[in-house]
C-alpha cells in the first residue's frame, strides 16, 4: 500500500469518526461528504454497513438531516446503481415523516428524483420496482398516524402512480382512492398538501386516461348524491378510516359504490368546499392545472361554476389567488368561457373591497385584456376591444382615483399595454387623458411607472400622440423624461 492510499484511509476513517461525533458541525461536514466515505466502503458495504448506519442517526439535528436527505437524493449508484436503489428507501421514508418541515419536503422531494433515476435507467423495469417498493412505501405513509407522514404522501402519489405498470389498474385505482382519503383528512394540514398536488395527480390521472380525471358525479342527482353521503357518513363512523386507508368501501352499498368513484373532479369539490382559507387558496393555485386536465363539458359543468364562487370568496387571500391566476383560467378554459364568465368576475376583481386584490388584478390588466381580444368574435357580438371599451374602461377610470397608493402604482405599471387593444380613437385618447391624471400622482412610484412605460408605447400610438403625453410632464420635470424621445 503507498502513502497516498494510506492517506485516503486515514481520511475516511477520520469521516467515519466525525460521523459519530458529538460536534453537531463535525457530523453535518461529514453528512455532506458521504459520497467519499461510500467511494471507499464500495457499492456492497455501502448498502449493508453505511446506509443502516444513516438510518439509525434519523433522530439528529434537524439541520444535518437536511443534508442527509440531500444527499441521499443523489446516491443511487454509490449503492450500486437503480437495480439496488430500494436500500435508499428506509432512510429517506424515515426522514419523510419527521415533524420540521424542509427536512420533510426534501426527503419527498430525494424519494422523486431516486424515482426519476430508476425510470430512466429501465422504463419497463422500474414499474416492477415501484409495485414492490415506492408503492408500499407510499401506502404505509398514507396510513401513518401522525399527519407528517400524510403530507409526504401526498407528495408522492402522482409520482408513483405515473410510474406504475399500465396492466397494474388494481394498484392504480387504490393510489387515486388513497389520495380521495387524504383529501378527506380531518387534520388540515394534510388537506392542504393534497390541495398542492391535486394538479400533479390530475396530470398523473389524464396521461393514463382523460376519463379518470372526471367523474360521474355530475350525473347523480341532488337527492342521490346526499343519500351517498349519509351512507358514507354512516359507514365511516363504523370502521377505523386509517385502517382501511387505500381500500375500497366494500360494505357501501353496492349501486352507490358502482355509480361513484373518488377521483379528482370530485376531489376538487370537496376541497374547493374546505372551511380552511388555506386550502382553498391552494387549490385555486392548482385550478388551471386540473382543468386542462378535463374535458369541455366538464369544465363548464363543474369547474366554472366552483371558479366563480372562488371569486366571490369571503377570504380576500383566496381572491387575490383568483386575480392572480386570471390568465391561466383564461388560458385554459377557452374564448367562450373567458368572455361569459371570466371577464365579470375579473372586473368584480377589479373593483373588490380589498386593496390587495384589486393591485394584484391591476397587474394582470393588460395581459387579461390581450387574451380578451384575441377571443373569437361570435356572429352578431361584439369584439374583445368593444367588450374592453364597454365594460373595462369605466372600471379603469375609477382605478386612477384609487385610495390605495399600490393600486394607482399597479394601474400605471399596465395602463400603457392597453391603447393597443383599444383600437377605437376616442377611447384611446380617453385613456391617454387617464396618463395624464397619473402622471401629476403624489405618490412617486406611480410616475415612474410611468416613465418606464413611456417609450414602449411611442411606436403605438404614434409620435404626435406619444409628444402628447411627454410634453406636460416635461414642462413639470424638465428634462426627466426628455431622454426617452432619443
Amino acid at each position: 500500500m503507498d502513502d497516498s492510499d494510506e492517506a485516503n484511509l486515514q481520511r475516511i476513517a477520520l469521516l467515519l469518526d466525525e460521523l459519530k461525533s458529538e460536534n453537531v458541525q463535525f457530523r453535518k461536514n461529514a453528512t455532506k461528504k458521504l459520497k467519499i466515505i461510500s467511494s471507499a466502503l464500495g457499492p456492497e458495504r455501502t448498502r449493508c454497513e453505511l446506509i443502516p448506519f444513516l438510518t439509525d442517526t434519523i433522530d439528529d439535528e434537524d439541520e444535518i438531516l437536511l443534508v442527509l436527505a440531500e444527499e441521499l437524493g443523489d446516491f443511487v449508484q454509490q449503492v450500486g446503481g437503480p437495480e439496488y436503489a430500494e436500500s435508499l428507501l428506509v432512510p429517506l421514508e424515515s426522514l419523510s415523516t419527521v415533524e420540521e418541515t424542509v427536512v420533510r419536503d426534501r426527503a419527498t422531494r430525494s424519494l422523486r428524483e431516486v424515482s426519476d433515476a430508476v425510470f430512466r435507467h429501465d422504463a419497463e423495469k422500474s414499474g416492477t420496482i415501484h409495485v414492490k417498493h415506492f408503492f408500499p412505501l407510499t401506502q404505509r405513509l398514507a396510513r401513518g398516524d401522525w399527519f407528517t407522514s400524510r403530507i409526504s404522501a401526498c407528495s408522492l402519489l402522482a409520482c408513483v402512480y405515473g410510474r406504475l405498470p399500465v396492466d397494474r389498474t388494481d394498484i392504480r385505482k387504490e393510489c387515486i382512492s388513497i389520495f380521495s382519503q387524504l383529501v378527506r383528512d380531518d387534520k388540515p394540514m394534510v388537506r392542504r398538501a393534497a390541495a398542492s398536488y391535486l394538479g400533479d395527480m390530475s396530470r398523473a390521472l389524464a396521461e393514463t386516461d382523460r376519463s379518470l380525471v372526471e367523474t360521474e358525479v355530475r350525473d347523480l342527482g341532488k337527492r342521490t348524491y346526499i343519500i351517498y353521503l349519509k351512507e358514507r357518513i354512516l359507514h365511516c363512523s363504523r370502521l377505523s378510516a386509517r385502517a382501511n386507508l387505500g381500500r375500497t368501501d366494500e360494505n357501501l352499498s353496492a349501486p352507490f359504490a358502482s355509480r361513484f368513484s373518488p377521483q379528482i373532479v370530485a376531489d376538487f369539490k370537496m376541497l374547493s368546499e374546505d372551511e380552511q382559507e388555506s386550502v382553498r387558496l391552494l387549490l385555486v393555485e392548482n385550478a388551471s392545472t386540473v382543468a386542462s386536465c378535463l374535458s369541455e363539458s366538464v369544465q363548464v359543468e363543474v369547474m366554472m361554476p366552483i371558479i366563480r364562487a372562488f371569486s366571490k370568496d369571503k377570504s380576500w387571500r383566496v381572491r387575490y389567488i383568483v386575480a392572480d391566476k386570471s390568465c391561466d383560467l383564461c388560458d385554459v378554459f377557452g374564448s367562450k368561457a373567458t368572455r361569459e364568465e371570466l371577464l365579470p368576475a375579473f372586473t368584480r376583481l377589479l373593483k373588490d373591497g380589498e386593496a390587495e386584490v384589486r393591485t394584484a388584478a391591476t397587474f394582470k390588466l393588460t395581459d387579461f385584456m390581450h387574451r380578451l381580444v384575441a377571443t373569437e368574435q361570435p356572429r352578431g357580438e361584439p369584439s374583445g376591444g368593444e367588450i374592453m371599451v364597454r365594460d373595462v374602461l369605466p372600471i379603469v377610470h375609477e382605478l386612477v382615483g384609487d385610495p390605495s397608493q399600490h393600486v394607482r402604482a399597479a394601474l400605471s405599471a399596465n395602463i400603457m399595454g392597453l391603447p393597443s387593444d383599444l383600437g377605437d380613437d376616442e377611447a384611446v385618447k380617453d385613456l391617454l387623458d387617464l396618463v395624464m391624471i397619473l402622471l401629476k400622482d403624489e405618490f412617486p412610484d406611480v410616475r415612474l411607472n410611468l416613465i418606464a412605460k413611456l417609450a414602449d408605447v411611442s411606436s403605438v400610438m404614434g409620435v404626435k400622440r406619444y409628444a402628447s403625453i411627454q410634453r406636460p410632464f416635461s414642462s413639470r420635470r424638465a428634462g426627466s423624461v426628455s431622454f426617452l424621445s432619443c
